[in-house]
């Protein structure tokens, strides 16, 4: 799924631009809807992270909720704030570093552990003015180092989510702005994480991910949208099983890959992965004789 955090990235401006820019509520159920926005992302991402074995989505999301103690109460002190800011970009960037496999139990509560230890002292009164001076930007910068790393490695929906959500972050702690446009920023990192998971449990349903093109489910919805003229031609890779028993699982993988990126260029049709070594070609619109010239 290399590669496919774009949508996630396009839909980050709007909302990152929302959060600094939209005129915000003094009082009413707006603004109380924003104070309780990080928590209420909170809840719904603790049990999307159960629900999908995503823990680090949950942890994430509560880090966020927990620095809007300081920050969006508009009692901490600017050094305080880009303090917290820091910690929380950091702990952001554990988050992220984690990787897309699922998380255990075990392994979310150590995830829970380095990223919201070093957090939770902090958002307490008074204990975050306790932090050396000046080690807010340097927190900042290596809680954005991670999130880097995280993205080159894979650049999912989830990393471009997390990489994404360190602008608000970063704003809301060295930005001289009131609590109320400090918790518009701090909602805005759990709308991100929930688009991104959005995009994410989309593209597991319809992509493959070895080749990075459309799986069977996509075929069937495309087959079912389709009017009454089209073609389809199915194909495999002749002796597969034989070439990945002699070389090897590896070399399997990337004659797939090679396969498909072959087949995605015929001009004229859609490629999907059918299944293993089986692909199909979609041919909208046309008849049989004109998808045999294009193959």
């Amino acid at each position: 799924m290399k590669g496919q955090g774009r949508l996630t990235l396009a839909l980050a401006v709007p909302v990152v631009l929302a959060a600094w820019w939209a005129p915000l509520p003094a009082a009413g159920p707006g603004s109380a809807l924003l104070r309780w926005a990080p928590w209420a992302a909170a809840l719904v991402l603790g049990l999307a992270g159960w629900r999908f074995r995503r823990g680090r989505l949950a942890v994430a999301a509560l880090a966020v909720a927990l620095a809007t103690l300081p920050l969006a109460a508009g009692a901490a002190s600017r050094s305080e704030r880009i303090a917290v800011a820091g910690l929380l970009a950091l702990g952001l960037g554990l988050c992220a570093l984690a990787g897309s496999r699922p998380l255990a139990a075990r392994r979310t509560a150590g995830l829970a552990l380095l990223a919201l230890g070093p957090l939770v002292p902090a958002v307490l009164p008074g204990l975050a003015a306790g932090l050396p001076a000046g080690a807010g930007p340097g927190l900042l910068l290596a809680g954005a180092a991670l999130v880097l790393v995280a993205w080159v490695r894979r650049r999912g929906p989830l990393e471009a989510a997390f990489l994404a959500l360190l602008v608000p972050v970063a704003l809301a702690g060295l930005a001289d702005v009131g609590p109320l446009r400090q918790q518009a920023l701090l909602a805005a990192p759990g709308v991100l994480l929930v688009l991104a998971l959005v995009d994410e449990s989309y593209r597991l349903a319809y992509h493959d991910e070895l080749t990075g093109l459309p799986g069977r489910r996509a075929l069937d919805g495309a087959l079912r949208e389709l009017g009454a003229r089209c073609a389809v031609a199915m194909t495999d890779v002749d002796r597969f099983k034989r070439f990945n028993d002699r070389f090897g699982h590896d070399a399997g993988d990337q004659a797939l890959r090679f396969v498909a990126s072959r087949l995605a260029r015929v001009r004229g049709a859609r490629a999907y992965r059918y299944g293993g070594e089986e692909f199909a070609l979609l041919f909208p619109g046309r008849d049989v004789a004109t998808a045999h010239e294009a193959l």
